[in-house]
């Protein structure tokens, strides 16, 4: 695993806002990232990894379920990626939409590497994270592909019953509820 510096490594401005309107509680959201309640609204400088992290564990503590996240992330999934999202929902087929994401999510997401290939018939996009985030690690991973995920949803309507999630960590206790926000399997432990 590649490291990353958390203090360093920056990532759009947007995520404040919209993590912080998720739940309702916005100073809630950004306690501890040196991040106002005030300045939510309007925030203009890029937030560091660190300070999503900490937005993240903030969240995850007042949620009142535990997929929130899953919620958050299907929501984004055509919206709030500034150019990357223009460049994907125009891109003239599903496959040069998907090389549009792959190339310039990093810049929006950058505590996770991205590769896309074809094998055979299926187009596999694997995600590893480029740092250890212990309690909030399986969002850094699960939100960025249900992203990816409710692009394909878009792009292609009808089902998505044959798509596959493979997760690398262990199934949490809230597992059953994936089936609701992917529509198709997700296995662990993969």
């Amino acid at each position: 695993m590649m490291a990353i510096d958390i203090e360093r490594c920056v990532m759009p401005n947007t995520y404040v806002k919209q993590l912080a309107q998720e739940l309702g509680r916005p100073g809630a959201v950004v306690a501890g990232t040196g991040i106002g309640a005030d300045e939510i609204e309007h925030y203009s400088r890029p937030v560091t990894v660190l300070q999503h992290l900490q937005m993240l564990r903030n969240a995850h503590t007042i949620a009142p379920t535990p997929d929130w996240y899953l919620k958050w992330g299907q929501r984004m999934g055509e919206h709030f990626h500034g150019p990357v999202s223009m460049a994907w929902l125009s891109a003239p087929t599903l496959g040069e939409g998907f090389d549009v994401f792959l190339k310039y999510i990093p810049s929006r997401v950058p505590y996770l590497a991205w590769k896309g290939y074809i094998e055979g018939k299926h187009f596999i996009a694997e995600v590893s994270p480029l740092l250890d985030a212990d309690d909030v690690g399986h969002m850094l991973v699960e939100v960025p592909m249900l992203v990816m995920h409710e692009y394909a949803r878009t792009i292609r309507p009808g089902s998505i019953a044959d798509a596959r999630v493979e997760l690398a960590h262990p199934a949490p206790a809230h597992h059953a509820l994936y089936a609701r926000w992917f529509g198709c399997p997700v296995v662990f432990g993969a």
